[in-house]
């Protein structure tokens, strides 16, 4: 370096350098000019030049009176170039930096312009004496006095570090003190935006206050200006500079290779630890430095700390004292935590239980955090893995809030390691490291304690979780089968819908229909439980069957011959065996009831029936499947000559009887449909007569809701009086939800059982509602949810967000899908079989297909040719349609029009719709979308052409289908393995932006496709590969902003 550009190293300024020659020397490549503003001339009209102040490295200084507001300011023009363009453009990069800097330590930036055609910055004028003057004038400064000035300005730069801006010319001449006794950062006209800085070639710098790695021209980071305040600490507590040196190139050397002298070595006083902290700031290593300015000054002993920022014009009872930050697997410590502090009168907003459903994720952060006095901060291995909490960070950093951070089961070592970018943001405050064995409520006193030194004051919590006691039972606790739940717990555990309650409180309401899992069961138990209470403080009444089990199994009729298949498909044939049945049970359990004189008359029955008759009690299902398993003539001949007699009897019969049949469904599965409908619907019929010929009987049964819907009668129109059909409205369901949380967890309703209010996708902008999301992996019945329940209160000290999602996955997949198709198998034409189901769940490559892609896969069932099908016709019996079969079993949806709105929904068959045979055809749909319960089966039987999901398309009963789902399929779907994970992590980024965009405002999305666009460009140049991807994001954008 030439010696010429300085006068002494007491001397040196802030020079611009570069490292070129061979043997390491630093040349100086700017060269000086003219000056280009003069003292009295008035730059834009408005800035008077009154005197200089003093010149850097970039440019002059000089004292200006802003005319029009009436001030002084500082101005800021450019003196040294390479290229008077080049350097006016960094100067204009350096005004629209700092003017994003609001921190009362840093000097602010008024405004920016042109005289002349050179630029000039306006800079707050600050009013006092350099750190340089004051140390000249007092030689050292004590140590109290010291740890206050680091404390200021380590807070002023790691703000600025927050904001992504290095000082990189730190030193006591760009320090100033106030009046007041405020310490200043000036000139950060050497200020780098990290993100640009890699792509200079050019660093700066003061020598004598310059990083290792500023001096060996490498890229900088906030650590550099540690480094320097390390320097400017050293020399204000011993009134040294650590390196001396002639000549810049040797300062700078030494900056590099030299370690710096112990300060004790010049103070003897010096404690030990402000002595280490200083060397530790001084390491030649930025990764053997601290992590932040903040924590330096903390160990030198600074001990102020940052008060909260004011949450202002809003109404004490909306704030919260905490927002509570945190990744998605930590969601236990989360609610744990905030459940201690709320106890305490901290409310806290966690998303997961306060955020909304259908409302922007990101505008509920917003607002949440405007309404708080503190974020929480929940660090972990999961946390640094989740892009998206950086933003919360930085939002809540921009309202000013204060940080209180714990390390969840991570070490302060092992997140140093990560070298988080946005460290700096979250101030002084010490990282509280917590282990999973730290106690809550110690943490939570600490926590409390910091509150309290920031101002933040405890306040009334309306959200504090009720935590009662759950109802003591007998049974089992969510049991998915009534048998498991004890009768005397049936009062707590029947879910009541005025539906329920007719049934249960009108004898003449006999018959329930329904599918499987609504509950028929459990109902029909709880009847007989309330009539037999009431029999006992009134008359006698003899219940068939009298005790355990509360109702007639039927058991499976696993020996019947194929010979039984076409009578029982006859409704005349079920009904007449279903009224001997049942009049042979009823006449068992009333003994005396056939005379003595009467023997011959039961020389028409078989042995074991006439014991039967004469007093030994058997069930009406036990009494069918005997008769089942005679020959088909035997049984005739026995209905034929025994009926009269046996009505007569049945007629003579004066004293109550309540017979209760049940499964008998799940007891003749087996049999081909229409002996299946028929064997169910000749039980009701023949009770129904039964009743009718005697009003003392009552036969309490249940019916398949498919099989009562698909038999035809004369008498059908008779029953539907004494018929309850079940079904449930969404609402019912989570009501019934959150009485079972109540009943078997003592919590005030479900979700503040799981601990969720919502549930956040990683791709789509709005959260869904937890029940929702359950919801829409079941088919609709209650028995699925319970099931899903019991998994999650099995694992309730454990249910994190990311638990209960795959708690949800698992279940519906496991449990749910399997079940389905043997519920509904005896309406399957080709998909009854386990090998054929997989066979065609193995050509299904996406969640959602188009009516094309069905066909194709319809095709390659069948063993068709592409394109072949339509010479079938779409609804032709010589081919299988295995889409039909997943419509009827529930797990194939399709688009249509609401009745109501004319929206377009989603659809899938529902527990409460009529199951008919539809034919052969395929639901007229555009697109066709399978049940995310499937989504989970569907991907554990992959090994390989892994099954894909559709992230930005809600899948589920009553979802809307938005006019933009079509191109938001079409997008997805190019998005293949075989595109670069570059070019699919562009794609995807451009669809959650646009997807976000959509919901809040769409006029952005045109900013998404401009030549600044990164991702945008990464699609173009992947060009010709990309060319139909482009295309639909395009038709998307024009369908945004039209």
């Amino acid at each position: 370096m030439d010696r010429n550009h300085v006068k002494s190293d007491n001397d040196i300024g802030t020079l611009s350098f570069c490292r070129s020659d061979a043997d390491g020397h630093v040349t100086r490549p700017w060269l000086e000019r003219d000056e280009v503003f003069a003292v009295g001339n008035q730059l834009e009209g408005r800035y008077l030049l009154q005197s200089r102040l003093g010149e850097g490295g970039m440019g002059s200084v000089f004292l200006a009176r802003d005319e029009r507001l009436d001030r002084n300011v500082a101005i800021k023009v450019l003196l040294l170039t390479r290229d008077v363009r080049e350097a006016e453009k960094e100067l204009e990069t350096e005004a629209r930096l700092g003017a994003n800097l609001q921190h009362p330590n840093i000097a602010a930036v008024f405004d920016f312009g042109f005289h002349r055609n050179h630029s000039f910055t306006v800079f707050e004028y600050v009013d006092g004496e350099s750190l340089r003057a004051l140390l000249e004038r007092r030689g050292c400064l004590p140590l109290s006095e010291v740890q206050a000035i680091t404390g200021e300005l380590a807070r002023a730069l790691d703000y600025a570090h927050s904001k992504g801006i290095v000082h990189r010319d730190l030193k006591p001449e760009n320090v100033c003190v106030t009046a007041s006794g405020l310490f200043k950062l000036l000139d950060l006209g050497l200020a780098r935006d990290l993100q640009h800085e890699a792509a200079l070639g050019v660093y700066s710098g003061t020598p004598t206050y310059s990083s290792p790695e500023q001096a060996s021209c490498q890229p900088t980071d906030g650590r550099t200006d540690q480094y320097s305040l390390g320097l400017i600490c050293y020399e204000l507590l011993t009134g040294k500079r650590p390196f001396q040196a002639s000549t810049p190139a040797d300062m700078l050397l030494q900056q590099i290779r030299t370690p710096p002298p112990d300060p004790r070595q010049v103070d003897a006083d010096l404690p030990a630890p402000v002595a280490t902290a200083i060397l530790r700031a001084l390491s030649k290593s930025p990764d053997e430095r601290f992590a932040t300015c903040q924590a330096f000054a903390a160990a030198i002993g600074d001990a102020p700390v940052a008060q909260a920022n004011p949450v202002v014009g809003i109404s004490e009872h909306e704030r919260f004292s905490f927002y509570v930050c945190h990744a998605t697997k930590d969601s236990i410590a989360a609610r744990t935590l905030a459940t201690e502090l709320e106890s305490r009168h901290h409310p806290c907003w966690l998303y997961q239980r306060d955020a909304l459903p259908g409302v922007s994720l990101q505008q509920q952060v917003r607002s949440a955090m405007a309404r708080s006095h503190g974020v929480l901060v929940l660090i972990s291995r999961a946390f640094l893995e989740e892009p998206r909490l950086v933003d919360e960070l930085a939002h809540a950093h921009h309202l000013g809030r204060v940080f209180f951070s714990l390390l969840l089961d991570m070490s302060p070592e092992e997140f140093d390691s990560h070298k988080a970018v946005w460290r700096a943001m979250l101030g002084p405050a010490a990282l509280l490291p917590m282990q999973g064995r730290d106690s809550v409520k110690q943490m939570v006193s600490r926590l409390t304690a910091g509150a309290e030194a920031v101002g933040i004051r405890q306040q009334p919590s309306d959200s504090s979780a009720h935590v009662g006691a759950a109802v003591p039972l007998a049974g089992q606790v969510w049991a998915t089968d009534a048998n498991q739940i004890d009768i005397e717990d049936l009062e707590h555990v029947v879910f009541r819908t005025e539906r329920i309650d007719d049934f249960l409180k009108r004898k003449n309401k006999t018959f329930l229909s329904a599918t499987k899992g609504l509950g028929k069961t459990l109902l029909l138990t709880f009847k007989r439980h309330q009539l037999t209470t009431e029999g006992a403080v009134g008359r006698t009444v003899t219940t068939i069957p009298e005790g355990r089990p509360y109702l007639d199994f039927m058991s499976e009729l696993r020996s019947l011959s194929e010979r039984y298949y076409k009578p029982l498909a006859s409704l005349n044939t079920t009904k007449r065996l279903w009224n001997a049945a049942l009049r042979i049970s009823v006449i068992s359990h009333h003994a005396g009831l056939i005379d003595d004189d009467e023997a011959f008359e039961l020389e028409a029955f078989p042995q074991r029936m006439r014991r039967w008759l004469r007093g030994v009690k058997v069930e009406p299902t036990v009494v069918f499947k005997e008769m089942t398993g005679m020959p088909v003539s035997e049984f005739n001949r026995v209905i034929d000559e025994t009926e009269n007699f046996l009505d007569q009897k049945l007629r003579s019969l004066h004293s109550g009887t309540y017979l209760f049949i049940d499964k008998v469904d799940q007891a003749v599965r087996q049999l081909p449909r229409q002996a299946w409908i028929n064997v169910q619907a000749g039980l009701i019929e023949a009770a129904w007569e039964m009743m009718n010929a005697n009003s003392h009987i009552r036969v309490f049964a249940t019916i398949r809701e498919e099989a009562f819907a698909n038999y035809e009668s004369d008498v059908k129109s008779n029953l539907f009086g004494a018929t309850t059909r079940l079904q449930y409205t969404e609402g019912e369901l989570a009501a019934m939800l959150d009485q079972l949380a109540v009943c078997y967890e003592g919590r005030q309703d479900f979700r503040e059982f799981i601990g969720f209010n919502v549930i956040r996708h990683a791709q789509r902008p709005d959260p869904e509602d937890s029940f929702q999301f359950m919801r829409r992996h079941t088919f609709g019945r209650p028995r699925d949810l319970v099931a899903m329940a019991s998994e999650m209160s099995a694992n309730r000290n454990t249910l994190s967000e990311d638990r209960f999602c795959k708690t949800v996955y698992e279940t519906s997949a496991t449990s749910l899908v399997t079940n389905i198709f043997d519920e509904v198998q005896v309406f399957l034409t080709c998909l009854a079989q386990r090998e054929d189901r997989l066979r065609f769940l193995a050509s299904i490559a996406h969640n959602v297909l188009s009516r094309q892609d069905a066909v194709a896969v319809c095709e390659q069932f069948n063993g068709l040719a592409p394109g072949t099908l339509q010479h079938f016709g779409e609804d032709s019996g010589d081919v299988y349609h295995p889409f039909r079969d997943l419509y009827l079993a529930g797990l194939l949806g399709v688009v249509e029009a609401d009745s109501e709105t004319g929206k377009q929904v989603q659809r899938f068959r529902q527990p409460h719709d009529v199951l008919q045979d539809i034919g052969f055809d395929l639901p007229d749909s555009e697109f066709f979308l399978i049940h995310p319960a499937l989504n989970s089966f569907i991907a554990k039987q992959r090994s390989k052409n892994p099954y894909r999901v559709h992230q930005h398309i809600r899948v589920g009963h009553g979802q809307f289908w938005e006019p933009y789902h079509g191109p938001f399929y079409e997008i997805e779907k190019q998005l293949t393995p075989a595109m670069s994970q570059e070019v699919t992590a562009a794609g995807y980024w451009l669809l959650s932006q646009i997807h976000a965009h959509l919901k809040s405002n769409r006029q952005q999305i045109q900013t998404l496709f401009s030549m600044n666009s990164a991702q945008w460009n990464t699609l173009r140049a992947a060009s010709p590969l990309t060319d139909e991807l482009i295309y639909w994001l395009e038709e998307l954008r024009e369908m945004a902003i039209a």
